[in-house]
């Protein structure tokens, strides 16, 4: 679905249980608040955590939403928990939600051209020993500049 200026989220694609790469690139979206399964109210699952509303959050491994106008990603990013690979690049994210340290399958997070000023608070050892390729050319934090 890469470079199809699309600007809206197809809501199809959260019923999608089997959906493992999805390819957004190159559109021209920039709110994904209404685009991930979010947590069904007062349901827990066998880890006690939330449970989800709808197939994606347990199939999707590979996300691809570089090159788009993303302000920013949802809170509920941490639904999709079999994600493997993020990539962000080329976006206006200022900040990561701190449910990007949960996704546990996380192996490769990409978020560099972005105007990240700042990583989730929660980014840490365990986090970075588990991601394989974190890519982020600069960030501001702290009023330190960070090059990677």
């Amino acid at each position: 679905m890469n470079k199809n200026s699309i600007s809206i989220f197809p809501e199809c694609l959260l019923d999608l249980s089997s959906l493992e790469w999805l390819y957004l690139a190159h559109n021209q979206l920039t709110d994904l608040s209404e685009a991930l399964p979010k947590p069904i109210k007062n349901e827990k699952n066998d880890d006690g955590g939330h449970s989800y509303c709808c197939g994606l959050s347990n199939s999707l491994k590979r996300f691809v939403l570089s090159h788009n106008n993303i302000n920013q990603m949802p809170h509920h990013l941490g639904s999709l928990s079999r994600l493997e690979e993020l990539w962000l690049t080329q976006n206006r994210i200022i900040t990561l939600p701190d449910t990007v340290c949960t996704l546990k399958h996380l192996k490769i997070l990409i978020v560099n051209d972005n105007h990240l000023k700042e990583l989730p608070k929660q980014v840490g050892t365990y986090f970075f020993n588990n991601i394989l390729l974190f890519w982020c050319y600069f960030i501001l934090v702290a009023g330190l500049l960070l090059v990677y």
